[in-house]
């Protein structure tokens, strides 16, 4: 957790032979029309289509795709004309902005948390109270059987009295008002990746794994190529080779079934049939490889890589051993050790940038360091208007002050957090503890103050806003913001001094232009064909119905009363990421690193788990037999396993926009 930590092998920076000013024209065109395409194409190849996420993860295939198709077309056709590392380096970064929001980073959930809660409230006896206790102004209507919120829902009526045009009015206020929310906290978390870059960048030298793979792919090519050394490298294609030539065929498989398909997973459940082994989860007896978890973790350290699926496991096994001899260990058991766990990592993080926080405090009033993109001063005031706007906001809607400016805290706090784990893991996939969140961690907070705070000093509208409006922000971690911020700034790293206040100003138009564009493309497939037929169900129906579930149990806990001693266990994960960041500091050998203990049994660790166990074992190998030339020399074959499990995904995804699929659920490959 400190500069002691072992990092991986620095990435050779990408050299950059044009002085070309990364904000030129033709720059900043390319970034808006991906913007463009990323707002219109996602939502409706992920909704209506149903194909593999194009976004999905925090390197979506959708950019490689975009990346691929500059290098090896685009460029090669321009000549000497060709774009720069830098110029791509923003329509890219542009990009990664955009697919921060059109699935599941916002799109997803937002509209069915203002439609789905109130057409489900009639369900539910008690729900009906919760949605009743908001303002009327954050929802198109209030009553599940009116023709808005049943057309949103069921779609709409070819036939009937009503088209599309006249649902813009009822959702008009609700978007506005949200708008004032939703807009300054996401901006606040652009304002502190820009505060946190040189903590991150320069002190701590956090790898960037999903940053740097895309800047070797854009490197600038030898004088005379048109392909730069890793484009051509036998290496690269061999690796791509792989997941191409299988993904291929198993799709093949989906419409002729004598094609063979080729197993990617593991299936041990029935050697592991009798007591105590099937006590162990589904994700230990069975799991999927991914080629593309695989070659993103042959980048990160061994120590990350190693901690990430020892603790899950490890995990595993320790509740089929407390089984064994009597004692269940269940969900709630893991959220209260995850407040712990991740309330200590908070404040380890804190002790670790002391030294950075502090020259930011001195360095407050002085002009804009040459190597960051806004001044400490303008980001901190950025920062503290777009709180005070947000936490305005909430309490404008009937949220007490203090704990509007308390949900604002902890939610710039999380997503902090999130973002640096991103940054020293490369995760594709990243979710803490299922409900160890800030709402959560708020209803906890407050009910051991008093037995009676959640249940009567905090009204039932208190929790709706606090579940509705932190849900919005920190929604799904695999798609947040803040990760796509931090890697944009990353790729933008080169900039001139000059052009990186115009850099991020664009990466934050890039926000906005794609919150405007993607919400109305959301609003005219749900109202044309009904949110109910939108992705698994999870969407529409569990995620909305899981807001006033969790508004219930922190408004009234006596209904659902607590069957853990929620302090012991919050303690013994204090405990046990205390040990673990503190034999970091103390220890620099040791092999167990923070980041494996904060993400323990999330959903994203259960889903590629043995993919990074598989990864972590050939790197080792690799490192101990063959040092650190065949390390270096190996780099290219690992990126091509990434880029042919994304191209593999791309071509199938452009199957799926020209054919139905033969099955129910279409042919899907990365891993979301």
């Amino acid at each position: 957790m400190n500069n002691k930590f072992p990092l991986t092998a620095p990435t050779p920076e990408p050299g950059i032979s044009t002085p070309r000013s990364a904000v030129s024209l033709r720059a900043v065109a390319t970034g808006f029309l991906l913007v463009v395409l990323v707002s219109i194409l996602v939502p409706y190849s992920d909704n209506i289509r149903h194909n593999t996420y194009l976004v999905g993860n925090h390197l979506p295939i959708i950019v490689l795709a975009a990346i691929t198709f500059m290098c090896l077309i685009i460029n090669p056709l321009l000549g000497r004309h060709r774009l720069a590392t830098r110029e791509m380096a923003l329509a890219i970064g542009m990009m990664m902005i955009s697919c921060s929001l059109p699935s599941s980073g916002f799109f997803r959930y937002f509209q069915p948390q203002l439609g789905s809660t109130v057409y489900l409230s009639v369900n539910n006896e008690m729900y009906p109270k919760y949605i009743q206790s908001l303002p009327d102004f954050l929802l198109p209507s209030k009553d599940p059987n009116s023709w808005i919120i049943r057309s949103y829902f069921l779609g709409l009526d070819p036939n009937g009295e009503h088209r599309l045009g006249d649902t813009w009015g009822p959702w008009l206020w609700p978007y506005l008002a949200w708008a004032v929310f939703v807009v300054p906290m996401f901006l606040g978390v652009m304002f502190l990746c820009a505060i946190m870059r040189k903590q991150w960048i320069i002190n701590e030298r956090l790898p960037f794994p999903l940053a740097m793979i895309p800047l070797e792919l854009m490197a600038e090519p030898e004088p005379g190529r048109r392909l730069n050394s890793l484009w051509r490298d036998k290496l690269l294609w061999a690796g791509a080779a792989i997941p191409l030539a299988i993904y291929l065929m198993n799709g093949m498989h989906v419409f002729f079934s004598s094609v063979p398909q080729f197993q990617l997973k593991y299936d041990i459940t029935a050697a592991l049939s009798e007591y105590p082994w099937n006590t162990l989860p589904g994700s230990i007896k069975t799991a999927t490889l991914f080629f593309s978890v695989v070659g993103i973790t042959y980048f990160v350290s061994l120590d990350v890589a190693f901690s990430l699926w020892f603790f899950y496991v490890a995990y595993q096994f320790m509740i089929m051993i407390f089984d064994r001899f009597g004692t269940k260990l269940t969900s709630e058991h893991v959220q209260y050790q995850g407040f712990g766990i991740w309330l200590v990592y908070l404040a380890l993080t804190l002790w670790i940038s002391r030294g950075h926080l502090a020259y930011v405090g001195k360095t407050l009033f002085q002009k804009r360091d040459r190597e960051e993109f806004f001044s400490y001063r303008l980001s901190v005031t950025g920062i503290l208007v777009c709180g005070t706007l947000a936490a305005g906001f909430l309490t404008y809607c009937g949220l007490k002050l203090w704990m509007a400016i308390l949900l604002v805290l902890l939610v710039y706090a999380w997503l902090t957090i999130l973002a640096r784990i991103i940054m020293e893991s490369g995760l594709l996939l990243v979710q803490f503890v299922d409900t160890a969140d800030p709402s959560h961690l708020m209803g906890y907070l407050f009910s051991t103050v008093s037995q009676t705070a959640a249940a009567k000093a905090v009204a039932v509208k208190q929790w709706m806003l606090v579940n509705m409006a932190s849900r919005m922000i920190y929604t799904d971690q695999r798609e947040n913001l803040a990760p796509f911020a931090a890697n944009a700034m990353r790729l933008n790293n080169a900039a001139p001094s000059r052009d990186r206040p115009k850099v991020y100003l664009l990466l934050m138009l890039a926000f906005v232009g794609t919150l405007v564009l993607s919400g109305a493309t959301h609003h005219v497939l749900t109202y044309d064909n009904g949110r109910q037929n939108f992705d698994n169900g999870y969407g529409p129906r569990m995620y909305p119905e899981q807001t006033i579930q969790y508004s219930v149990a922190m408004a009234e806990p006596e209904i659902q009363p607590h069957k853990v001693d929620r302090a012991t266990n919050v303690t013994f994960g204090a405990a046990a990421m205390g040990l673990v960041g503190l034999s970091r500091m103390l220890w620099t050998a040791s092999p167990f690193h923070p980041i494996g203990l904060l993400l323990l049994n999330s959903w994203a660790i259960q889903r590629i788990w043995f993919s990074i166990f598989i990864a972590w074992i050939l790197k080792l190998i690799v490192l101990r037999w063959g040092g650190a030339p065949v390390f270096n020399r190996l780099r290219p074959f690992f990126i091509g396993l990434l880029l042919g499990e994304a191209l593999a995904s791309v071509f199938w995804v452009a199957i799926g926009f020209l054919v139905h699929w033969p099955v129910d659920q279409p042919f899907q490959i990365m891993p979301n």
